[in-house]
């Protein structure tokens, strides 16, 4: 544990010294490029459900819209807290405030992890009125239901991994960041059809391919997170 301890402390040190040690333009570049790589990610990461849900129908389809409002939320919540608590957690990394760098990560993490369960609570309760309310008909309805039910008991998941990536930027660690987001599409892209055609779920398999994806990705992020930390 000791010897562990000692990398991370040394890691800190690393990462300190390139932040405030090196000149702004090449450290930009530097820290942009995975951040960018990130975003375009997560768009092919979108685009991967709505392909192979494409396949199965046009109501299939329609559903896809309706449950990208709540997604978007989870989305926005983890983003706040991910940033909001990023943003004063780099200003004491640069004080070499560590413990209470910590703390605000904690904070942040915790947030939307919490924000998470509220989401999947009332959601989980009022689903069948909150898709209609969002623009289902009577045909989008029921697979709407299909596809959100494992998306909303991931909730947590989802908005703390969007949390905790950005935190991960913020510690000037956006490749870690951009590995998971990588991996993670890569694993939506393998689960979605075996879950879809292979195992015959349907429009509920690309929303349960999606949801293990949001729990490995959040694993995979508080990995980074403590080696890094």
């Amino acid at each position: 544990m000791v010897q562990i301890h000692g990398i991370r402390r040394a890691s800190a040190d690393a990462k300190y010294r390139q932040m405030t040690g090196q000149p702004v333009k090449p450290l930009i570049l530097k820290l942009c490029l995975p951040a960018v790589i990130s975003n375009l990610v997560t768009t092919a990461y979108n685009l991967t459900d709505t392909f192979f849900i494409g396949q199965l129908g046009t109501a299939q389809s329609g559903a896809i819209g309706i449950a990208f409002s709540i997604m978007t939320v989870m989305q926005a919540l983890g983003f706040f807290f991910g940033n909001g608590a990023g943003n004063s957690m780099s200003r004491e990394l640069g004080k070499q405030n560590n413990d209470r760098a910590s703390r605000l990560l904690a904070v942040g993490f915790a947030g939307a992890v919490i924000s998470g369960l509220v989401i999947a609570t009332i959601g989980l309760l009022t689903l069948r009125p909150l898709v209609v309310m969002l623009g289902s008909t009577s045909t989008i309805a029921p697979y709407a239901v299909q596809y959100l039910t494992p998306l909303l008991v991931a909730a947590p998941c989802v908005c703390g991994s969007f949390a905790l990536n950005g935190l991960l930027r913020y510690q000037g660690q956006s490749a870690f960041g951009m590995i998971g987001l990588v991996s993670g599409a890569l694993l939506n892209f393998l689960l979605a059809p075996l879950f879809i055609f292979v195992a015959g779920l349907g429009i509920f398999g690309a929303g349960l391919a999606t949801a293990t994806v949001s729990y490995t990705h959040l694993r995979a992020h508080e990995t980074d997170q403590y080696l890094v930390c």
